[in-house]
């Protein structure tokens, strides 16, 4: 909502529930956007924060892109493998090897669950084989120890993401059980180190790389837009600048990638500016 209203008092135009149906194009440069209502809106500059599948295979027309460059989108590997799961609390977790009951720092840092190296390879091999991790990496945070209004007094917020879960089982499909079961295996994993935690639960919210895909428009679920591996980070992952004029792409599948740092957003921007001759200031 603050991005939002800062945007506004500069002039923008948001609209909600506009679902994008193609980037329009004229004489081999992106024009704007088209919705799938039929509505056209003309831009002298496009901005994708999709990612570089859906950008470049889906919204671009086909003809204006080198064959060469779609066969690299087409080659992206984005195979998601990440549980998301938001618990509603009606206390803090109380860590064993820090048995606070008051928020303090260990309730407002990124807390991860990775004893040691072999853990994380043992989680990885079981996904390598299909199956999800026995013992998954967690990644945490609270949001309510910084920010009271997100829940009642007293209540809190936990984020986690979990590894590995692929999108693709060795099974069969994602169920509403194997769901069920994901969600379990991370809250007992969570439970080794936090030992109030599941009786702590009021509430659950679990999305698996399926739901990921079909909630946020993540192919095959992959919530870095793809892999932030050799071959695909540094000069391999996608440039802002895009192929096609006009159009800038800002989300994580551009250098550097993921993590919510913002910065895949700021270097469009700063490219943008670019290419219409306004000066950028140092804070972009």
């Amino acid at each position: 909502k603050a991005a939002a209203a800062a945007a506004r008092q500069f002039g923008a135009d948001i609209r909600t529930k506009a679902t994008v149906a193609g980037i329009t194009t004229r004489d081999g440069r992106a024009t704007g956007a088209r919705l799938d209502n039929g509505d056209e809106i003309e831009a002298g500059i496009v901005l994708s924060n999709a990612d570089p599948k859906t950008t470049f295979l889906k919204l671009v027309p086909s003809g204006d892109l080198s064959d060469d460059f779609r066969v690299r989108v087409r080659d992206w590997r984005d195979h998601g493998c990440v549980v998301k799961v938001n618990l509603a609390l009606g206390e803090l977790p109380v860590f064993a090897a820090r048995p606070v009951r008051e928020p303090g720092p260990v309730h407002n840092a990124t807390l991860h669950i990775a004893p040691d190296v072999d853990y994380i390879q043992r989680a990885y091999d079981d996904a390598a084989r299909g199956i999800p991790s026995r013992e998954p990496f967690l990644e945490m945070y609270l949001q309510s120890p910084n920010d009271d209004t997100i829940a009642p007094p007293g209540k809190h917020l936990l984020s986690i993401f979990a590894q590995y879960f692929p999108y693709e089982r060795s099974d069969g499909e994602w169920t509403a059980e194997k769901k069920a079961a994901a969600a379990d295996s991370i809250v007992a994993t969570l439970a080794r180190y936090a030992p109030n935690v599941p009786n702590a639960i009021e509430g659950r919210q679990v999305f698996t790389p399926p739901d990921l895909e079909q909630r946020f428009g993540l192919p095959r679920g992959h919530i870095f837009h793809g892999e932030l591996l050799p071959g695909q980070i540094f000069e391999r992952r996608f440039a802002a600048k895009t192929p096609l004029p006009g159009l800038y792409l800002c989300g994580s599948g551009t250098h550097p990638g993921g993590c919510v740092s913002g910065i895949p957003g700021w270097r469009a921007a700063r490219a943008a500016l670019r290419e219409r001759a306004v000066p950028a200031t140092s804070a972009g």
